[in-house]
């Protein structure tokens, strides 16, 4: 859902009329790339945490507490992966014109990530990583420690996919 949302976001060159309204009033497309991505980012953050803080309380009458700091550090990992999403939807906006295509590069890219995950010596590294981190927490797998290298990995990758969103807008014709 937080692709689907982003993606309508992120494609304004699809309406002519919107398009040329943007270009002409901004100075940079980081003004319309930035607000769309932290609004984004912030509302599926948000939305996450609220949603874990639920099943948090509901878990903690029902059958007890979960460890504090396992669910914390899961919430952590969960955001920053929302995060890591809405910028492989930002660039995956630049290839197409379309919401419906904008989302398919973007899910396509995001599923197919966690393949290369079956690849041992990176699979530590990759944003897809993160994705899990709160169920390994929970069960005391890993260590938030563990998860480093994806959170390094993944805030280099999101701010090369915004910087390279930036470049590949300012290319395009409307």
């Amino acid at each position: 859902m937080v692709v689907v949302v982003a993606a309508g976001a992120f494609t304004f060159d699809s309406r002519h009329g919107l398009a040329t309204f943007l270009r002409t009033r901004i100075a940079s497309f980081w003004q319309l790339l930035a607000p769309r991505f932290t609004v984004n980012a912030a509302a599926a953050a948000i939305g996450y945490l609220l949603g874990t803080l639920a099943a948090w309380f509901e878990t903690d009458l029902l059958i007890g507490a979960p460890p504090a700091g396992a669910m914390l550090g899961g919430m952590l990992c969960g955001a920053v992966y929302l995060a890591y999403a809405v910028a492989v939807t930002a660039l995956a906006a630049t290839f197409v014109r379309s919401t419906l295509g904008a989302v398919g590069i973007a899910l396509g890219a995001l599923f197919l990530l966690p393949v290369a995950g079956v690849y041992r010596p990176i699979s530590n590294w990759l944003p897809s990583a993160l994705a899990n981190a709160p169920v390994d927490l929970l069960n005391g797998t890993h260590h938030l420690s563990h998860y480093l290298p994806a959170f390094a990995v993944t805030a280099a990758v999101s701010a090369a996919a915004l910087a390279i969103a930036v470049l590949r807008l300012r290319r395009r014709e409307i």
